[in-house]
């Protein structure tokens, strides 16, 4: 074969540009390992290893690509400005920050001149939840954590998340699942929690003022105040300010991701992260599969538990259990 010859197949694509998409994942998919479709997990070495890891989303995984004889493949990874040009059979790693919201990992190759490229996926057991550390809320914005494994028990009705960074989270579902109130003609309602304050008596002021200005007069003091002297009024401008301070802090409000369409609803002390329940004052939603970007999971959102303010987690092991609904709170 000469090398003109050479040059002109290396360049030329594996399939048509107009080649429909599952034909190309015909092509490629022995061109991988593992094949493209099948599982892909992080190296044993980094596996065990990855509780010790000051950044656990490094932890790596390997994937093989295995060319064509005299072909080329060019491969993007997400986190790379620069592309792979892979000619021989080489190892590629990704890590947790590759895996995307569905717990996937999505390359993109290019087989030739003119080929537009073609994505390409490895589902992994792995799953990013997000957390907010107790006394944060308001503060500082959520925090990723890695998920490695979700275990069921589904003659307790229990799941057990292992986290990346060595800890365990628990979760012990009720026996009778309690549906949450179901929105009719807004689907798509948030629910908020927090409270504002409003001053009890300021509309009772309000109609006091009112009546003093028809009369020609000066408004009366404030009910329930003293008469205002300098003295009354800088003890009210201190009082005013701690009012304030105190009013802003508790107007900090906590918006659900999981919204109440098809959503249980239980205390927050069925989620714990030691081997026994140890209280939260909170709420917990949830729902066993039918997340929106990935309908086969389920979900589990907690705000004030026993160690966070917050937490959301995707549950890849929740669909085998069947819910024992009762009416809405």
């Amino acid at each position: 074969m000469t090398g003109e010859l050479l040059i002109a197949l290396a360049m030329a694509p594996l399939f048509a540009n107009d080649a429909p998409l599952e034909k190309r994942l015909q092509v490629l998919t022995p061109l991988f390992d593992p094949p493209l479709g099948e599982m892909a997990r992080f190296h044993p070495n980094h596996l065990n290893k990855i509780h010790l890891m000051k950044e656990p989303f490094a932890a790596k995984g390997f994937i093989k690509v295995l060319p064509p004889p005299h072909r080329c493949l060019y491969i993007t990874r997400p986190g790379f400005q620069k592309e792979d040009r892979v000619c021989e059979p080489k190892t590629l790693f990704f890590d947790g920050f590759q895996i995307d919201q569905r717990g996937e990992i999505e390359w993109q190759v290019i087989t030739g001149k003119g080929d537009m490229g073609t994505p390409i996926r490895w589902p992994t057991p792995y799953r990013t939840g997000r957390f907010i550390p107790k006394g944060k809320l308001g503060e500082i914005p959520s925090q990723p954590v890695l998920i490695i494994d979700c275990q069921l028990e589904a003659e307790k009705k229990k799941i057990t998340l292992k986290i990346a960074s060595g800890e365990t989270w628990y979760i012990q579902f009720p026996k009778k699942d309690v549906l949450m109130p179901q929105p009719e003609d807004r689907p798509n309602l948030y629910f908020a929690t927090g409270k504002k304050k409003s001053p009890p008596l300021a509309e009772k002021d309000k109609k006091e003022n009112e009546k003093a200005k028809k009369k020609g007069k000066e408004p009366p003091p404030k009910t329930g105040s003293a008469p205002q002297t300098e003295g009354n009024q800088k003890k009210k401008s201190a009082l005013e300010r701690k009012l304030a301070n105190e009013e802003e802090k508790e107007e900090v409000t906590y918006f659900w991701s999981t919204l109440p369409r098809n959503t249980f609803i239980m205390d927050s002390h069925h989620f714990y992260t030691r081997s026994q329940p140890a209280g939260g004052e909170g709420k917990c939603r949830y729902k066993y599969q039918g997340v929106p970007h990935e309908p086969a999971i389920g979900v589990i959102e907690c705000t004030d538990t026993d160690q966070y303010d917050a937490i959301i987690a995707p549950l890849t092991c929740s669909k085998a259990m069947s819910p024992s609904p009762v009416k809405s709170p």
